[in-house]
């Protein structure tokens, strides 16, 4: 809307007024979305948080991409007064094809106001607006990597008809598979190859090749915030998460950086990271299985004990999630390496090696129901399939002499003085 006079504009008298009504509940979100419909016939649109919560749901999914419209810096191009400038907002693949109906203004979910292409408020005779104006991204993980935001830039004309495109920028949601960081980014905008470019994106050439374009003096400040339980921004975790179609040297590398990621950011994605750790324990990987095991020690141990809120969050995954029949007799192999090396550790100490011991003396707790839960799946399996499972009695004593680890070392650090733990 253009508003060429605002002093013009008269108040409403005060009877003429919008009334909100606030109410707080102290329940679940199913449970209040019952207690709110149960009294009034609509469908409330649900906002959620920007950022996912300390709290959260190992069975919860979302893909929620944000994007802020913050403010622009435009040229005049020799008008005789200031633009009245309007972003126009889409979402389009590689081939140039607008994605439909997956722009949702605001911040709420369902299908409400769905729109192909977002249009921003507009500033009357305004080259620096400032607009703060947010939108909600709602489409799959997997599009994610074949995306890119394209914001074109117009000066609007109270005839629609004489609306003009001056500028246009873009910004690719997903580079080699891993999503734009979270935070600000200033757009390079662009003079239009076309009339109006929506209807001639030519395949979005311009993502991968902007030297046919001219630049212009121009820029719109945007932030970008992903909430996703599907789609890592750290790349150690998407190569982990995509480990079978990495090169096997490459490996030990992913499982060095996964020890560096915080536990803020794996907690969003532990079923998948842990179950790619095992998977990769079960499989043929025996020269590297103690860094693997460490690397799992490390999750374990920043979910359990640095981030402690997260720990009834991974006790849900050991309870209901893990599936690995086989594991349990790879991790007593490992564990009972630990044993023997706290036997010996005075005569060839390893600071590695300590380091990991230290740590599974901490985890050792969700160690062991890590060996239990493994073995008693081998168990049911066994009898399902007719064969002839670990024994319960060699199981026991050899997970017996794992949990006593941490009065072995105990014992061990109190007659060697010469090692500090």
């Amino acid at each position: 809307m253009l508003i060429k006079s605002p002093k013009e504009l008269v108040p409403l008298s005060k009877s003429a007024c919008l009334a909100a009504d606030i109410t707080v509940f102290k329940d679940s979100l199913n449970n209040v979305v019952g207690i709110v419909c149960g009294k009034r016939s609509a469908k409330f649109p649900i906002a959620r948080k920007l950022k996912i919560g300390d709290s959260i749901d190992p069975s919860e999914v979302r893909n929620d991409f944000y994007v802020t419209l913050k403010s622009g810096s435009f040229q005049q191009d020799g008008k005789r007064s200031q633009r009245n400038v309007q972003i126009r907002l889409r979402v389009v693949n590689s081939a140039g094809i607008t994605i439909e109906n997956s722009i949702i203004p605001g911040m709420t979910s369902g299908t409400v106001s769905r729109c192909s292409e977002y249009l921003s408020s507009v500033f009357y005779h305004e080259n620096n607006p400032v607009w703060d104006e947010i939108v909600k991204i709602d489409i799959s993980s997997e599009l994610m990597d074949d995306i890119h935001l394209l914001f074109t830039v117009w000066h609007v004309s109270s005839k629609p008809k004489n609306d003009e495109l001056f500028s246009f920028g873009f910004l690719p949601v997903s580079v080699k598979s891993i999503v734009v960081a979270n935070g600000e980014h200033v757009l390079e905008l662009w003079k239009p190859f076309s009339r109006d470019i929506t209807h001639d994106l030519r395949k979005a050439f311009y993502v991968c090749n902007t030297i046919s374009l001219s630049r212009r003096k121009e820029e719109v400040r945007i932030l970008t915030q992903l909430s996703s339980t599907t789609k890592p921004q750290n790349e150690a975790l998407v190569l982990l998460l995509k480990w079978r179609s990495v090169p096997k040297e490459v490996i030990p590398q992913i499982l060095e950086k996964i020890e560096k990621v915080q536990g803020t950011e794996l907690i969003q994605f532990m079923r998948e990271v842990l179950d790619a750790l095992f998977c990769l324990l079960a499989e043929d990987h025996r020269r590297l299985e103690e860094q693997i095991f460490a690397s799992i020690l490390n999750v374990l141990d920043q979910l359990t004990s640095k981030f402690s809120k997260y720990r009834s969050a991974v006790e849900a995954y050991l309870s209901h999630s893990f599936r690995f029949c086989k594991i349990h007799s790879i991790l007593l192999r490992i564990s009972l390496n630990y044993v023997d090396y706290v036997n010996i550790h005075s005569q060839s100490p390893d600071t590695k090696k300590l380091k990991s011991l230290m740590t599974l003396c901490k985890c050792l707790k969700y160690v062991v129901q890590l060996m239990l839960t493994s073995w008693r799946l081998e168990v049911r399996q066994s009898k399902y399939e007719g064969k002839i499972a670990t024994s319960h009695e060699e199981f026991r004593t050899r997970l017996f002499t794992v949990r006593n680890l941490s009065s072995l070392l105990l014992s061990s650090s109190s007659s060697d003085k010469s090692v500090v733990f």
